[in-house]
């Protein structure tokens, strides 16, 4: 959030800053700080003026009243200015100064300069409402950036129609980076929702953007400027353009694997996690939500296939006791172990998980309530050789799909009550659900 801050400010100070020097320079009559760079084009006075409004904009978003009412006088500047290339005399272009240095509309902001202030001012109005419109503000701002990104690169490759034209005043360098900096200020402070949101979540959708939207502007820029200007141009007109489309490919390919590979390791990272969410750290085996999931699907599974589905429920017996006698550490490896010699003993399509604290469940698709029975004994008796606690017994309690149940809470509901049954009836044996009498 400081980061935010830092750049929509350091934004509005820097053009704030350039439009005060460009001011200055008219005053005293000094062309380079009108120019920046001599032999260039001057920016006009009233572009100053309108950029400082537009920065006070920007700089003082918070209050929406004043930064509304800067955005509107900002765009006023540059609606005034098209009314007059429309053949409207307004006056405005040598209110401020006298131009002596334009022979073509002295003191005129140059047409694109004048749609940019407007679009400007809508792109900072729509993001002072109360409820903000992201999208107007974060579409408007782009334009922005796009045209002035235009002329900017007009002036590095020396093609003049990209920040001018043959009948209307041009665009100044400075103007094109002020531009640039408030657009980048504008879709910076509207990034909380709107089409930049998807960058700032943290996903997968947000990857692809934050690589390809620095590199796809920086990287191609930089490639055209080192081809342009350098001497490729003066040994084949042809050769200067045909770089440049194939070191693009050349860099949207490496960009394309380099995006694939990032995704590629997020979906690992990603199954990783989904992976353990499911699994119980202590005993390795599947947890409640796994079970859950498991259930659902196999009750759906056996319905529509009407296959049986038995679902047990084993208790270690005493466990307190162990517990209170000999730690807790003593209670886990004895989890661990019965976990290990059950996980041994169940079919691959089995799901044996750890329902919490010393009770298991398993899963047992297109198992009957007989051979449910059999796999809960087995299981049961097999209790006895673990190795941390010899001697240990189990209770267990089962129920069958459809006869104990047709969902999977009813099924399980009826599971545990057959393992409190089979507590009560003195422990360390099995109990079948309601449709058939214990054996």
């Amino acid at each position: 959030m400081l980061r935010k801050l830092f750049f929509i400010r350091f934004c509005a100070i820097a053009v704030a800053s350039t439009a005060v020097l460009v001011l200055y320079g008219w005053a005293t009559h000094n062309l380079e700080l009108m120019t920046v760079v001599p032999g260039f084009i001057t920016m006009k006075a009233n572009t100053a003026v309108a950029f400082l409004l537009a920065s006070l904009a920007l700089f003082l978003r918070r209050y929406r009243n004043v930064s509304t009412a800067a955005a509107i006088l900002a765009g006023t500047f540059g609606l005034l200015t098209l009314v007059e290339y429309l053949g409207m005399p307004l006056h405005l272009d040598e209110l401020l100064f006298r131009d002596p240095y334009s022979t073509v509309f002295p003191g005129r902001m140059a047409h694109i300069t004048a749609i940019n202030f407007v679009l400007l001012a809508l792109s900072q109005i729509a993001l002072s409402r109360k409820r903000p419109m992201f999208r107007v503000a974060q579409s408007c701002a782009a334009l922005v950036a796009l045209s002035s990104g235009f002329a900017i690169l007009g002036y590095l490759y020396g093609v003049p129609l990209l920040y001018g034209s043959l009948h209307y005043t041009a665009m100044a360098l400075h103007t094109g980076a002020c531009f640039l900096l408030l657009s980048m200020g504008v879709l910076v402070a509207s990034s909380e929702g709107g089409f930049l949101s998807t960058i700032r979540t943290g996903t997968v959708s947000s990857v692809v953007p934050e690589i390809f939207l620095p590199a796809g502007i920086l990287i191609p820029s930089l490639i055209g400027l080192l081809v342009m200007r350098g001497p490729f141009s003066d040994l084949d007109p042809k050769l200067a353009p045909a770089l440049i489309v194939v070191l693009n490919i050349v860099l949207f390919v490496l960009l394309g694997v380099r995006t694939s590979v990032i995704l590629h390791r997020m979906e690992e990272a990603r199954e990783n996690a989904e992976r353990l969410s499911n699994i119980d750290p202590l005993t390795q085996l599947a947890n409640r939500r796994a079970f859950d999931a498991t259930m659902k699907f196999e009750i759906v599974r056996a319905r529509r296939l009407k296959l049986p589905l038995s679902v047990i429920v084993l208790d270690v017996d005493r466990f307190k006791q162990i517990n209170d006698q000999h730690g807790h550490a003593q209670g886990d490896a004895v989890l661990k172990s019965l976990a290990a010699m059950w996980k041994n003993e169940i079919r691959e399509i089995d799901l044996l998980a750890r329902f919490g604290g010393e009770e298991f469940v398993l899963v047992a698709p297109g198992t009957p309530a007989d051979g449910g029975f059999a796999v809960a004994e087995k299981l049961r008796k097999l209790a006895s050789r673990c190795d941390a606690h010899p001697g240990i017994t189990v209770s267990c309690g089962m129920a069958t799909f459809p006869a104990d149940g047709e969902s999977s809470e009813e099924m399980f509901s009826v599971a545990d009550a057959a393992l409190y049954r089979a507590k009560a009836a003195g422990r360390n044996c099995t109990e079948r659900g309601r449709a058939v009498t214990a054996i």
